[in-house]
This record gives C-alpha cells, structure tokens and sequence, in this order.
C-alpha cells in the first residue's frame, strides 16, 4: 500500500490561568487519511514530562489554508 506521509513536528502553547506551558508534538502524518494519530513526545510547565497521542482530523483543506482537529489524550 502506498502512502503519502509528513513529518510533523511542532510545539503548542498555552498561556493562561490554568494551563500554562507547551505540549510538543512528533511523528509521520499520512496526510491522505481523514482521521490519524500522532505522539506527544513531552511539555513544560503544567505539562512537564506529557506523554500521550492526539488524534488528527483535516476539518477543511484548500491550496492557500488547512485546518486540523486535535483530539488530545495525555497520561499522567
């Protein structure tokens, strides 16, 4: 089976009064597959030492602009 896949790797950030640091985010993302997982590698603050997944859905794609659904689950 072939498969077209990213590399995707990337840190998000939280800031305000109750969960402040970042969660960082790696792993291949067969971009052709509506729903797909991906690793949390680690965080700071709040989210030091995170491990877990997300689940990625593509909400919209166009030429100019793609929007992501996160679906985030962290163990502690």
């Amino acid at each position: 089976m072939n498969t077209v896949s990213l590399l995707l790797t990337f840190t998000a950030v939280f800031e305000n009064d109750v969960h402040n640091g970042t969660l960082s985010f790696h792993g291949a993302d067969p971009i052709l597959q509506k729903k797909r997982e991906i690793a949390v590698v680690g965080g700071t603050g709040v989210f030091r030492y995170a491990r877990g997944y997300a689940i990625i859905e593509t909400h919209t794609f166009t030429y100019a602009t793609t929007v992501l659904l996160f679906d985030v689950t962290l163990r502690r």
